[in-house]
């Protein structure tokens, strides 16, 4: 072979190596966000991000198509239009399908590798790949993301899809009132959200309050509200609407009355939380309370014990549990408890009600 011949081999073998490094790695604008895991660079080509599974937007469970959509709005507010690093694993054969990558943004102090974002949040599960050089790190990021339920890992995501379902309930109960030897009779029904989805609630009933002539004086009541909760945020604002028919009313100007209620509760909804409550523990008795609910997913069950003060003098303890016994039957149980230290006397009320479960059901829930 000639010298010549060693110069034009060396010459070939230089540009392939300057072209495969091209193509390996290099800056890129992404122009297009496909799907959660599907990105077009500004030359044409498909990726994704080496090591991840990501859902889809069309896949066939609702909860993973809503995850899907959420990552695919990140990934536009993070990268789209914006230049990154792109460093290819490897090139699909033809091209035709997308060539897994490692996405990096550099920012002013640091720099980020998305496929590591995505593995962490639980945006997606870890997925081989041809080259495993990355694998170990990565492996143990999906089992850290799947160890706190983060994303694609937690149960109400990955769970079968649970459209908002309502649960319709009757009450009876009786107990003191004003003073331990007045007594009054209650009867309510209410419609709420299940399993503590995000919906409207609505309950209503009448208040039998005896007095000494054997005369009813009633307190008709409606409250509605929203329940809007987060992972580990909630809120419940409502409305409570009352009527008394009471002979002492008869001089005022009004016998109907609004009264603005809010529920603040922070904590594992979906486990444990705490709750601040203003008007919402038992009306009127105590303006401002504090709980705790205990929530067992499957069967649903929840327990929630609230405490409030309504005066320097006065005390309130509220219980309030719901048990399913059956794939469509709840059973309630309520009660409060209120005592005047100041006159030493305390009042008492109980509840019991059965509830119905309206819409779709699974196995699962029994």
């Amino acid at each position: 072979m000639s010298d010549h011949d060693r110069i034009d081999i060396r010459a070939v073998f230089c540009c392939c190596f300057l072209l495969l490094a091209s193509i390996q790695a290099g800056e890129f604008k992404i122009t297009t966000v496909l799907d959660a895991n599907l990105f077009v660079l500004e030359t044409g080509q498909k990726i994704r991000l080496a090591y991840v599974e990501a859902p889809s937007i069309a896949d066939s469970l609702k909860n993973m198509a809503r995850l899907a959509a959420k990552v695919k709005n990140y990934a536009e507010r993070r990268f789209l239009n914006q230049k990154v690093r792109v460093e290819f694993l490897h090139q699909s054969p033809g091209g035709e399908e997308p060539a897994p990558v490692m996405i990096y943004q550099k920012f002013f102090l640091k720099t980020i590798c998305y496929n590591r974002v995505y593995l962490g949040q639980g945006f997606g599960k870890f997925r081989e790949e041809h080259d495993s050089s990355y694998a170990a790190n990565y492996r143990i990021l999906a089992q850290l993301a799947r160890r706190k339920k983060k994303g694609i890992w937690d149960e109400r995501v990955s769970g079968p899809y649970r459209p908002t379902r309502y649960v319709g309930s009757a009450f009876a109960g009786a107990g003191s009132y004003d003073k331990p030897d007045g007594k009054y009779r209650r009867v309510m029904v209410s419609m709420e959200p299940y399993h503590d989805a995000n919906g409207f609630k609505l309950s209503g009933g009448l208040i039998l309050l005896p007095n000494d002539d054997r005369d009813n004086d009633n307190l008709l009541w409606l409250n509605t509200g929203l329940v809007i909760n987060g992972k580990h945020f909630g809120i419940e604002p409502e409305l409570f609407f009352f009527r008394v028919t009471d002979e002492e009313f008869d001089g005022m100007l009004f016998d109907f009355f609004i009264v603005p209620q809010m529920k603040f509760k922070f904590g594992q909804l979906n486990r444990f939380y705490f709750s601040l409550d203003f008007f919402s523990a038992g009306f009127p008795f105590a303006s401002l309370s504090v709980g705790a609910t205990i929530v067992h997913p499957a069967p649903y069950r929840k327990l929630s014990l609230n405490f409030g003060i309504a005066s320097e003098s006065r005390q309130m303890f509220v219980f309030n549990s719901q048990w399913q016994l059956h794939r469509r039957w709840m059973l309630n149980l309520q009660g409060n408890l209120y005592s005047n230290r100041k006159e030493k006397w305390t009042i008492f009320g109980l509840r019991v009600g059965a509830g119905y479960i309206f819409g779709k059901t699974n196995q699962s829930e029994e």
